[in-house]
């Protein structure tokens, strides 16, 4: 899965947050018992945003829209509520997950909610 970097900028960024739904669906996972955004969470945490060159502040947010958001590049702030933002810069363009991390950031997000359900 590619991310375009930008799309962190925006609430409705990420497919308004559902990016992932149509590729954890692929994979067989049943997503009503997923939270697609915590998996989400995590692979943007962990794969993209180490990646970006900028300096950069982030918040993660419960929410029905893009659950993760750059707040702050390169120490100014970012309007979230904001489509596009043609004044940022953020290098690089794009961050490729592999369809391993993926699954692997699922399954272990449905043995988490297996462990708590007992």
């Amino acid at each position: 899965m590619k991310i375009l970097t930008k799309t962190l900028l925006s609430k409705w960024g990420l497919s308004d947050g559902d990016v992932l739904e149509p590729i954890l669906r692929g994979m067989g996972f049943d997503l009503a018992v997923l939270n697609t955004h915590h998996v989400l969470i995590d692979l943007v945490r962990d794969h993209v945003l180490p990646k970006i060159e900028n300096e950069i502040e982030f918040e993660v947010i419960i929410t029905l829209h893009n659950p993760i958001r750059i707040t702050h590049v390169d120490g100014v702030l970012v309007d979230n509520y904001k489509a596009s933002h043609p004044e940022v810069k953020l290098r690089p363009v794009s961050v490729r997950i592999p369809a391993y991390r993926i699954r692997e950031c699922a399954d272990r997000h449905l043995a988490h909610a297996a462990a708590l359900v007992g």
